[in-house]
């Protein structure tokens, strides 16, 4: 196997790869054990800061959106809150190396002979491994929630983090942002698949 042809199978491999790979974020939920919350009772205010660039306010708006298709209890009105509800977006990039083991078979044909003239043929299959190096840059989308008891901000009730893979986020945030509320009031620290909505495909 020449040179383009194993950059062609390296490229053909990683595109099935990521493409046949069922998306999956990491989810960290941690509760305070002095409370039990009901998403359905405990009255939240999201508090969205207009100081913030334009792709966190609209993520605010996301994540409103989400908060309530979930029938959690939210108020626009900071008056009625029994909560409220802090948000953050990160990112970090990485660079990865690694190498993909390709396999090339090796055919052998030969005729095998004795004193008396030809006896006949045969042929032998030899298999190689090659190992070719390359490198990718891997983004993590990073989301953090931090719950609060209204007007009392030094203290953290429940605290939600999701950590996914840029372009999966990016895909599937509906479906990324309601899989991390799913673990509200828990304490959980994992990786998980997302049930991605079928209108978000």
């Amino acid at each position: 196997m020449n040179k383009k042809q194993l950059i062609v199978a390296l490229a053909i491999v990683l595109i099935s790869l990521a493409g046949c790979a069922a998306p999956s974020i990491y989810i960290r939920s941690d509760i305070d054990s002095d409370y039990k919350l009901s998403k359905q009772t405990d009255k939240i205010f999201v508090l969205v800061d207009k100081k913030d660039d334009i792709r966190t306010r609209e993520f605010g708006k996301l994540l409103i959106k989400k908060l309530r298709e979930s029938n959690f209890n939210i108020t626009d009105d900071v008056l009625e809150a029994k909560f409220m509800l802090c948000y953050s977006l990160d990112q970090k990039s990485s660079q990865i190396n690694s190498v993909l083991p390709i396999s090339t078979p090796s055919y052998t044909t030969g005729t095998i002979s004795t004193n008396k003239g030809d006896y006949g043929t045969y042929s032998q299959t030899t298999t190689a491994t090659q190992y070719i190096p390359y490198s990718y840059s891997y983004t993590v989308k990073k989301v953090y929630l931090s719950l609060y008891k209204a007007w009392e901000m030094e203290k953290t009730i429940w605290e939600g983090y999701l950590g996914a893979e840029g372009g999966a986020f990016q895909k599937y945030a509906d479906d990324c942002v309601s899989k991390l509320l799913s673990y509200y009031g828990q304490n959980f620290d994992g990786y998980v698949n997302i049930e991605i909505n079928k209108g978000n495909k």
